[in-house]
């Protein structure tokens, strides 16, 4: 976000901010945030909580240092009361948004939700919130609330569990490795050769269905306008 912005200085920067129980069930059925060797036992849902309470911490942090270039949002307030949200942005952004016209002329992803419940996103009743409450065996949801539980009420999202409940000692033990791998990782593919071998290829190489009717832009198919922007080549 920083070099962003020294890129573009009058870059703005909207986080997205979502309950991470919910967060890190879709990321655990993606596989996207694999366990590390030796973990392989663990729950995906324990990785995939990790990651987003280290993510999360990092863009926040980051956005406090940006100030007046930085919007936080939520969520859930945009799925249950999106105007008042998209009048937030609209007002950060300087340009109108209004509900009703995006559900009208919106493309892509806009009008076929965007999810890894497929199966849910073409039924009438798709409910894209508190998907864990139903997910997650009631262990479950203790045991990930142990683990990023202080995230999760620093942003004024309930737990169903004990306050201040602290992980097992395994799991401590766990959280340090998992955030050093994070850190070490991201550090490594902004300061070092190896980067190209820390890419997730199936991400470069997705090519997904484009019809005459979906104009969303899709990175996977930009990728050397991409490079050539972020590079100052353009």
């Amino acid at each position: 976000m920083d070099k962003i912005q020294r890129s573009f200085p009058d870059a703005l920067f909207i986080h997205s901010v979502r309950d991470g129980r919910d967060v890190a069930l879709s990321l655990s059925r993606q596989a996207w945030i694999r366990p590390l060797p030796g973990d392989r036992d663990v729950p995906a849902i324990v990785p995939a909580a990790l990651y987003w309470d280290w993510i999360i911490g990092r863009g926040r942090a980051l956005g406090k240092r940006l100030g007046r270039a930085y919007l936080e949002v939520r969520y859930e307030e945009l799925v249950r009361e999106p105007q008042p949200v998209l009048d937030r942005i609209g007002a950060f952004i300087g340009h109108r948004l209004d509900y009703e016209r995006i559900q009208r002329v919106g493309i892509g992803s806009v009008t076929r939700p965007n999810t890894s419940f497929v199966e849910e996103a073409s039924s009438r009743g798709f409910q894209p919130l508190e998907r864990w409450r139903k997910a997650y065996p009631p262990e479950q949801v203790a045991r990930v609330e142990s683990l990023i539980g202080h995230q999760l009420e620093a942003l004024g999202y309930r737990l169903a569990g004990v306050p201040g409940r602290w992980p097992s000692a395994p799991d401590r033990l766990r959280r340090r490795l998992y955030l050093w791998n994070f850190n070490a990782r991201l550090w490594l593919r902004i300061h070092s050769p190896l980067a190209k071998y820390l890419l997730d290829t199936g991400l470069l190489e997705f090519r997904p269905p484009v019809d005459e009717a979906d104009k969303t832009l899709r990175p996977g198919l930009h990728l050397e306008f991409i490079r050539r922007l972020v590079a100052g080549e353009l």
